[in-house]
């Protein structure tokens, strides 16, 4: 029985927001938008660290109430300094990858973004000290500051053409990067952009 009751759905309502939490995949969603049945996920609180967990494979939706609600951001903070994580799949109903989403993830080498997402967060990969390659779908537009800040082993990565700019800091210190093609309609370069990139021979 205590099995079976670890693996039940279970929710709250904070602020105004449901909020519910698949214990078995160890993840909590909130609804963000009721009407269209959309929420954002992030880890279980005091659970993910506790168990280790190296692989995050996130569901495209989820039921909860015998609604199905469709996963399309990956809340601030969400895996934030989730020590053991090497790896997560993001599905392609992710639409935002929100801020310092997975700062400070020290062991994370491999990230699916899918291929619906648009906007990636101020700090969302700051300090993942062991990606080495990026792929960023061309759904991508919008980049935030120190986005890929810190990433000393971030050797490869591709902006979508879609990108007008590029944020200030938001490849500071990837010692490791070579090269970057710079879209034909980005007009703008933030401040420090490419600082202490000291491996980069051509933008």
């Amino acid at each position: 029985y205590l099995l079976t009751l670890l693996s039940i759905i279970f929710s709250i309502t904070l602020m105004g927001q449901t909020v519910f939490t698949d214990a078995s995949l160890r993840l909590t969603y909130t609804v963000i938008d009721e009407s269209n049945h959309y929420v954002e996920v992030k880890k279980q609180e005091n659970e993910f660290n506790n168990n280790q967990v190296k692989t995050v494979n996130i569901p495209a939706t989820v039921t909860y109430n015998s609604q199905e609600y469709t996963v399309t951001k990956i809340a601030d903070y969400a895996f934030q300094y989730s020590n053991d994580l090497k790896e997560v799949i993001i599905p392609n109903t992710v639409t935002e990858v929100g801020k310092n989403a997975f700062e400070g993830c020290g062991k994370l080498e491999e990230v699916d973004l899918g291929e619906g997402v648009t906007a990636i967060g101020n700090h969302a990969f700051y300090n993942c000290i062991k990606i080495n390659s990026v792929s960023l779908p061309e759904t991508c537009t919008s980049i935030g500051s120190h986005a890929f800040d810190n990433c000393i082993n971030l050797t490869s990565i591709n902006l979508p053409q879609g990108m007008t700019e590029i944020k200030p800091y938001t490849f500071w210190k990837c010692e490791k990067l070579e090269e970057i093609l710079i879209p034909e309609g980005v007009t703008t370069i933030g401040e420090q952009c490419f600082a202490a990139c000291d491996s980069l021979k051509e933008v």
